[in-house]
Parts: structure tokens; sequence; C-alpha cells
């Protein structure tokens, strides 16, 4: 098919039948492009040189060793969130907030893949086993103060992956304001509570706050020296068929 058949001037079911490959999307020019930059610029602000790489796919993930972002490719054009929006009643990462809160929390995956950082000691010590079995369904605790709130449904309490996912996104978030040590509330022996204000939001960060603080610094400090080992940035397909 010609990249330049009109394909969003179809109906909704002449549409559906189209191979997403047909459709010719690029992320350049799109609703994705200024997220993405913007992603790459809080990296920067936060002394982080690795960038994951992105490409289109069917939904948002990090896959299982590989340093980057798979986008859904409805995100690539008006007329596909439009559709996506009448199949599927929402659009995921369809505004900029949450397309923000999505890509930082995919970053963290994609970070945590590229340094091998789950391998870690400390890394188990604060978020737990990255080997333990992704549950089916979990049932999350939403008075909790151990862990974060960022994505919906409590995710930080769904696997130790996303805990640390998690804490990442709401790391790299600009224009937080942590309270300092001093008003920070302690609730427990070993965890410790900060509010921060994030775009005028309230939300809490929480669990483990100043080891969290140290590791991630020494993620940054590491990120700035080295390039991530044993892995090969290939330019992924970000079309399909």
């Amino acid at each position: 098919m010609s990249y330049r058949f009109p394909w969003h001037r179809l109906s909704d079911e002449h549409l559906l039948d189209l191979r997403i490959c047909d459709l010719a999307l690029k992320i350049k020019g799109s609703f994705l492009e200024p997220h993405i930059k913007r992603l790459y610029s809080e990296l920067n602000n936060r002394g982080i040189r690795f960038k994951p790489h992105v490409w289109l796919s069917e939904e948002w993930f990090s896959p299982d060793g590989v340093p980057g972002i798979a986008i859904p490719f409805y995100l690539a054009h008006p007329r596909l969130m439009k559709l996506e929006r009448k199949q599927m009643l929402e659009v995921e990462g369809g505004t900029d907030t949450e397309c923000m809160r999505i890509l930082r929390h995919e970053a963290g995956h994609a970070l945590d893949t590229a340094f091998r950082l789950h391998f870690k000691r400390q890394w188990r010590e604060l978020f737990g086993s990255f080997a333990q079995r992704y549950p089916d369904f979990y049932k999350p605790k939403p008075k909790s103060r151990k862990y974060v709130l960022h994505l919906p449904a409590w995710y930080a309490q769904a696997h130790p992956a996303e805990d640390f996912a998690e804490t990442f996104a709401v790391w790299l978030t600009p224009r937080i304001t942590v309270a300092n040590e001093r008003n920070m509330i302690s609730t427990g022996p070993r965890f410790t509570t900060a509010i921060c204000v994030v775009s005028s939001q309230t939300i809490h960060v929480t669990g483990h706050a100043r080891a969290r603080q140290v590791f991630f610094a020494a993620c940054v400090e590491r990120s700035a020296k080295s390039s991530p080992r044993g892995l090969e940035f290939t330019n992924t397909p970000s079309t399909m068929c």
C-alpha cells in the first residue's frame, strides 16, 4: 500500500482491516515526539546519559533484556487515538500528563535493564526479588505507606520491578519538592514518608526514602561515567506486519 494512501479517511470498519505496517506511522512529528524529547531532557537534568530508544508497538512495555520502550502505535496519529477511544473507551497515554507518567515509568524499567540494577544486593534489599513471579492479579493496600503513588491502581505494589520503576518515575519527575529530613514523618524503624508536590498535585513518596535516594544517586553516577555493558542498541522496527 502506498504511504500516501489517505487511510485516515477510511471508515472504522475499513481501518480495522489494515495492518499496522500499512499505516506508515512515525514518531517524528506526532503527538509522541515532544514527550519523548521531554523525557530525555528530564534524564539529562538528573545527570543520566542513558537514553532508552523507543519504537511503536501494540501496547506500552519495556521488554526483558531490551533497554527501550515500546509505545502504542495509536498514539502516533489522532485518527487512531479516536478509534482507540471508541473501541476501548479510553486512550492509555493519550494526554500530556498520562503520557509522561508512563514514559517515566517505562524509562525506569529500561534503565534497570541497561545497567542490570536488579542484580545488585541493595536493589533486592530495597525492592525485593526481581525473579519473583508476576501475579495474575494482586490485592493492593491503599493505605500502605511503603510504596509510591504514581500510576493508577497502586501499581508499585504489583511486583518488585514495578516498585522500582514507579519509584524511579517519581524521582525523575521535575518540580518535586521533598520535605527536608527534619520534617519527614517516620512510619517505622525502616521507613520514612516525604510529601511531594508534582505540578500542584500532592503525592506520597514512601518507603526507604533515604536509602533509595542514595541508590538512585549511585545509578546516576554510574550512568554518567559508563555505558551499558553486554547490550546492543539496535534499531527496533517501529511498524509491524
